[in-house]
């Protein structure tokens, strides 16, 4: 354990002290080692060495290097690669098995615990080499036990050397005791004073923590140079000072452990203190002092610290006051608590303002000087002018009298004279206010007469105006206002002029705008006052509007979107419908509306708003109708409109898709939508179906006779007007053989075979016959059948 003394102070000069401690002490601060990097490392000298926090079942080699250093009488005749490692004690007592193995020079290690703070003062805990008088050889073990107590977080050193220079492997394995420490989670309790006196000396200690060996010091976060469990602070200044320790060892720190010490300054305490002539003063219940002087006393306060009383004491000596007086007849004077109205010459002891004793020695003369007077004031006649007066005599004295008055908290003053006993002297011209008057004979006597000069209040009016929500009249531009005045001060009863000639208190009907009346009292005390009739904003709205579009006739509407003036709440109405709080308004045709809205006071404003309706156009054509495959149609479309625009769809067997009447020959079933379109953009559509009657009308004869009497003398195929094309007729006769071709022919009577074969009339009999016709929707067909040939 290490302690420290320290003195510090919460200026400057503390960091000057500290930095002179540091610097004085740095020199001998401990080297700690610090934990080994991985893989940890033997090192050939004492302050390069690392430490191991847990080292059991630790294999490691001792190396190289140089003969490095041992510690004074280390177990071995001569040195050859001295190696160092540190290690923390985990136990008092340890017992430990150290085994060599793979030596390059088969030799074995020599090896010892050692203690070594600071890499000095060497100290053997161990025994040497295990016991044995020799080096530990390869592939064997020692046990090593330690000769002294260990001290838990203490660091130890293992020192071997390599038996002829021996490079080994080693491993350090605990058998009784342990090689590592519980983690640190406290500093201890600091224990010292809380309280203390400057330039006192205090120690301090904490307990610490099981396996902390090092203990830093701090006071207000400034570090106390080598201190240990317990340190010595004398305190230089009063002030509040925070002691901090930090207990740790090489592997481990505990958070830091604080405690706030107070220390106390001397109090110097200076009096001033008076006494009388023969008095003494009490300077504790063992001290009193009869002399003026100065004295000094030191105390002990309730922290044990020193304080210096400084007592600096005055001498007060007895007075003695010769006083002689003239006073009226029925006054009295008072020497300190007696009073004295008799003529004669008198002696009082009394205390001055010190308590000291004085002596006073009266001389008393009475004298009749009684006067008497009294004052008539009369009030002004309106408030702030000077119509007041104040008429004073005096009923008891000796004339003549001189008088001087004036207003207090005034310079209003004057002068004047009075002959005799009971004479009126009226001052005139005053305002509102208390005047002192004072009439003095000619013997030096007075009295003070005083006189109050009222004034009416002030003339005052109030209004009691119309309120229609907050508003003098209704609706902007209304003249339903109304005004009725209220008067106080001045003198009643009152007079009201208005600027129309009304002379009544309240008046009505009234626009927005000010009002001047001229207001006065019984004494034409005039007051002219002035009332603001207001009106609210006039009323305003904004609309949107949405004319009707080509969806119907009735799809406008009207929005309001912004209302202002007046009173809210609002409400709406169009035309002669009833007024709602709804901003919109569907459903609406074209044509024009009255928008009417209505505030809180029912002020009505109405506005116009016009919808402008799309033309949608009607449309009817031909109903659904059957024709044939080759039959064509002419549609018709009747509308309220002029048709300018109309489109027909599909186009598809129509002679035009843009014409009012086109005409339709479609091939198969189809439906056509004809839609119009107005000059506003709206559409209207209808339509119909034609269905097609598909028959395929084809007819060829089973009997032909080509004799060329211009008789049924062709074999041809008669088509009905929806075939488009014979793509192919062939004749066959009985045994197979091609008698006639004809491909790609309209179907027309001259169009066949004429019974012949290669120029040659082929003889009467039965002959097959195949056509393959094509229709005017683009499909094909293929007939079959026979066809006999009579000559």
């Amino acid at each position: 354990m290490h302690s420290c003394n320290l003195n510090l102070a919460s200026n400057p000069i503390t960091k000057i002290l500290l930095l002179f401690i540091i610097l004085i002490q740095g020199s001998i601060a401990f080297a700690q080692p610090k934990p080994c990097t991985d893989p940890p490392t033997m090192t050939s000298f004492c302050k390069q060495a690392c430490i191991i926090c847990d080292i059991d079942g630790y294999t490691g080699r001792n190396g190289t290097g140089g003969q490095g250093e041992a510690p004074p009488g280390f177990c071995t005749t001569y040195l050859h690669n001295a190696k160092w490692i540190a290690f923390i004690a985990g136990s008092v007592d340890l017992k430990i098995r150290m085994s060599v193995s793979n030596c390059t020079q088969k030799r074995g290690l020599e090896l010892g615990i050692y203690e070594g703070i600071d890499c000095k003062n060497y100290k053997l805990v161990s025994n040497c080499r295990g016991g044995a008088n020799t080096a530990v050889a390869e592939n064997t073990s020692a046990i090593f036990q330690n000769i002294v107590p260990l001290t838990i977080g203490q660091y130890y050193y293992i020192v071997m050397d390599g038996s002829n220079g021996s490079v080994c492997d080693w491993t350090f394995d605990v058998l009784e005791g342990s090689t590592q420490v519980a983690p640190l989670s406290t500093s201890g309790v600091i224990d010292g004073p809380s309280v203390t006196c400057f330039n006192e000396l205090d120690h301090f200690t904490t307990s610490g923590d099981v396996g902390a060996t090092i203990f830093d010091w701090t006071v207000n976060g400034v570090d106390i140079p080598n201190g240990g469990q317990d340190i010595n602070i004398t305190w230089p200044k009063e002030g509040m000072y925070e002691v901090c320790v930090t207990a740790s060892n090489v592997c481990d720190k505990a958070p830091p452990s604080c405690k706030t010490v107070t220390v106390m300054g001397n109090v110097n305490t200076n009096i001033d203190a008076t006494i009388c002539e023969g008095g003494i003063y009490i300077v504790d219940e063992n001290t009193q002092v009869d002399a003026p002087g100065e004295y000094d006393y030191k105390y002990t306060d309730q922290h044990g610290c020193d304080s210096l009383v400084h007592i600096s004491l005055t001498q007060t000596n007895a007075n003695i006051a010769n006083i002689a007086l003239n006073i009226c007849d029925g006054d009295s004077i008072y020497i300190g608590t007696t009073p004295y109205f008799q003529t004669g010459d008198f002696t009082e002891m009394i205390q001055n303002d010190q308590g000291c004793d004085s002596i006073v020695n009266l001389s008393l003369n009475l004298v009749v000087c009684e006067m008497k007077g009294s004052s008539v004031p009369e009030s002004a006649k309106c408030f702030g002018d000077n119509s007041g007066t104040l008429t004073f005599s005096i009923q008891q004295g000796t004339p003549p009298f001189d008088y001087n008055w004036r207003k207090v908290n005034s310079t209003i003053n004057g002068q004047g004279m009075l002959v005799n006993i009971n004479q009126d002297e009226i001052i005139t011209g005053l305002g509102s206010g208390t005047y002192l008057i004072t009439v003095t004979d000619g013997f030096g006597n007075d009295v003070i007469i005083i006189g109050t000069v009222n004034e009416p209040l002030a003339l005052a009016a109030t209004a009691d105006v119309s309120d229609f929500s907050g508003y003098n009249v209704s609706c902007n531009g209304g003249q339903n206002g109304s005004i009725n005045v209220n008067m106080t001060g001045g003198t009643q009863p009152y007079s009201y002029l208005w600027p129309d000639g009304s002379l009544t208190k309240n008046i009505s009907g009234l626009a927005a705008g000010d009002y001047n009346v001229t207001l006065s009292d019984v004494n034409g005390c005039p007051l002219f006052y002035v009332i603001n009739i207001n009106e609210p904003p006039s009323l305003s709205l904004q609309f949107t509007t949405v004319d009707p579009n080509c969806d119907g006739l009735n799809t406008g509407s009207i929005k309001v979107v912004n209302s202002a003036g007046g009173i809210i709440p609002y409400e709406f109405k169009l035309n002669n419908g009833t007024f709602e709080k709804e901003l919109t308004f569907e459903g609406l045709q074209d044509g024009q509306y009255l928008i009417s809205m209505k505030d809180g006071n029912g002020c009505i404003d109405t506005t116009q708003a016009l919808l402008t309706g799309k033309i949608i156009p009607t449309l009817s054509i031909t109903d659904d109708v059957t024709i044939k495959l080759s039959d064509e149609i002419q549609l018709a479309s009747n509308s309220n409109i002029i048709i300018d625009d109309i489109k027909w769809n599909p186009p598809t067997g129509l002679s035009c898709n843009d014409c009012p009447n086109p005409v339709a020959r479609p091939f198969l079933q189809t439906t056509y939508v004809a839609s119009i379109t107005s000059i506003d953009g709206c559409v209207t559509s209808d339509s119909l179906t034609i269905r097609v009657d598909e028959s395929r009308r084809v007819f060829v004869p089973n009997v032909f006779s080509p004799n060329n009497d211009g008789i049924n003398d062709i074999f041809s195929i008669v088509a009905g007007p929806e075939v488009t094309k014979i793509l192919s007729f062939k004749v066959y006769n009985r045994w197979g053989a091609q008698v006639f071709e004809e491909l790609q022919f309209a179907p027309e009577n001259d169009k066949g075979w004429d019974g012949s074969f290669r120029g040659k009339e082929v003889e009467g009999g039965v002959f097959a016959w195949f056509a393959i016709v094509e229709f005017l929707d683009g499909k094909t067909k293929t007939f079959k059948g026979d066809v006999t040939v009579v000559r």
